[in-house]
């Protein structure tokens, strides 16, 4: 656990990213962009912020956000899973928004390309988590993350 520990303290890092409603796309007349691959018709006034990619450490923890945008690629059925969408849905459920001023947050951890370097799993039996950010075009979106990587 310790040979963990002094990987990891050199190249973690926290990060707050913050997706802009682009000038060009602030006006409800700007027509949709063309449709990325393996996309659902249910996103056609989306833009694609973050193209879709898996993260190079060892894992990620991403705070669900207010705004739904997050979608993991699910290589069995071939399709994007909007699983920001489905977890403010099952909070909303199960009432786990206390209020507008105390939220409940949900944590969601995805796998990087380094994670079997600390699991001894192969690339079939453990795979990065392939994910994107995908939000409309009148929406600004702000993600909190912290990736846990290492040097070596």
């Amino acid at each position: 656990m310790e040979s963990i520990k002094s990987c990891t303290s050199e190249m973690s890092s926290l990060s707050l990213i913050h997706y802009y409603v682009p000038t060009s796309m602030t006006t409800s007349s700007s027509p949709a962009p063309s449709s990325p691959p393996h996309t659902d018709t249910c996103i056609q006034r989306a833009r694609e912020v973050c193209d879709s990619h898996t993260d190079t450490g060892i894992l990620t923890f991403i705070v669900c956000s207010r705004v739904p945008g997050l979608e993991i690629w699910d290589s069995h059925h071939n399709v994007w899973l909007n699983v920001e969408r489905d977890i403010i849905k099952y909070k909303e459920e199960n009432d786990l928004a206390l209020d507008h001023h105390h939220h409940r947050h949900i944590i969601m951890c995805i796998m990087g390309e380094k994670i079997g370097m600390f699991t001894g799993a192969s690339a079939d039996q453990l795979r990065p988590t392939r994910h994107r950010v995908v939000v409309d075009h009148s929406i600004s979106r702000t993600s909190l993350l912290y990736f846990m990587d290492t040097a070596k």
